[in-house]
């Protein structure tokens, strides 16, 4: 037997053969291709029975020629497993039946003329075998490609909040792959819901606090791609210090040796004081010493270069209560140090 391809295929000539089910399996002669690689394709099979002289006459005879079109359609979205295939067949019988194999199948019966939808099918390659109403099969191998789109890649760049508590951290998200135009990219949480529609390839949501978030792109097909992103916060001030009192002057001293976290440069130091009064001083010179300060509660304050503020609460203790004079008279009874004691004359 001998067949033709007539038209654009999507596959290497040499890759595609007839081979007849009850006949020895030959080799063909192709028709030539040209054009762009596309999904639609023509094929024209026609029997040669020079070829299967060890067949009978009746089988020899019982394949008829016939011309095949078929046109492939990709899924919309990456593993939707919608994809279709549309094929039409001519020949002089009356009925065939059509067997497509791959990643799924197929099978139904089609009259020569109209063109008949057959749904759905993944992504992958198939093979098509035809047999007519003689029982005269022919295959096709790989001669339908269902194609998808490329996924929806989402690529997340955060900026970091300046402070904690501070509402100004940035997100900058580019999207590629799937179906253009995109429909929307959502950035969502338990906090807070943004949608911008029609986003193009390149979007930015501004300020946003720190934390958990998921983006959600939507494209053209109604694809859908999700990834997660954290938009961080700086570390929180973290300060080491101790303290003296002197007693009983009731006058103390706050040592801070180190700090850490927040953001600060050479340039731009830690500015501290206490109590937020001044003096206000530059945490350069290591240990930064407070003296003379009140016996009690203080506050440490630390500002960081991006004026986040940090206020650590504490005690330089107390000096316990001074001792008193006190006139006794013979024979009163008084409290000392809350216990009860007696003054009796000799």
């Amino acid at each position: 037997m001998k067949y033709s391809l007539i038209g654009t295929l999507l596959l290497s000539a040499a890759t595609i053969m007839a081979n007849p089910a009850h006949l020895k399996a030959q080799s063909g002669n192709l028709g030539s291709t040209c054009g762009a690689p596309s999904s639609s394709q023509t094929f024209l099979y026609i029997p040669n029975v020079e070829e299967t002289a060890s067949q009978t006459p009746a089988q020899q005879s019982s394949c008829q020629p016939f011309t095949l079109q078929v046109n492939a359609i990709p899924e919309t979205c990456v593993g939707r497993g919608n994809g279709e295939v549309i094929v039409s067949i001519s020949g002089p019988l009356t009925n065939y039946l059509i067997k497509i194999v791959g990643p799924v199948t197929i099978q139904r019966g089609i009259d020569p003329g109209p063109r008949f939808l057959l749904q759905p099918f993944p992504a992958g390659t198939y093979t098509i075998f035809i047999t007519d109403s003689t029982g005269c099969t022919t295959e096709f191998p790989g001669a339908v490609v269902i194609g998808s789109p490329d996924p929806i890649n989402i690529g997340a760049i955060p900026q970091s909040t300046t402070c904690r508590d501070s509402a100004n951290g940035k997100l900058t998200v580019t999207i590629t792959g799937g179906t253009k135009p995109y429909r929307s990219v959502t950035l969502s949480n338990s906090m807070t819901n943004r949608t911008i529609a029609s986003p193009g390839s390149s979007v930015q949501f501004t300020n946003l606090l720190a934390g958990f978030y998921t983006l959600t792109v939507i494209d053209a097909n109604g694809c859908r791609q999700t990834q997660n992103v954290t938009v961080p916060v700086p570390a929180p001030i973290n300060v080491t210090f101790t303290t003296e009192l002197n007693c009983p002057a009731g006058r103390g001293s706050i040592t801070i040796t180190a700090i850490s976290g927040g953001t600060a440069t050479y340039q731009a130091p830690y500015q501290v004081s206490i109590d937020g009064k001044d003096p206000v001083r530059n945490f350069t010179e290591k240990p930064l010493v407070f003296a003379d300060l009140e016996e009690g509660a203080h506050t440490i304050n630390v500002t960081d270069a991006n004026g986040c503020i940090t206020i650590i609460p504490l005690s330089i203790g107390n000096c316990p209560p001074r001792g008193y004079l006190a006139r006794i008279e013979l024979g009163q009874t008084i409290a000392l140090a809350k216990q009860m004691s007696e003054a009796k004359k000799a």
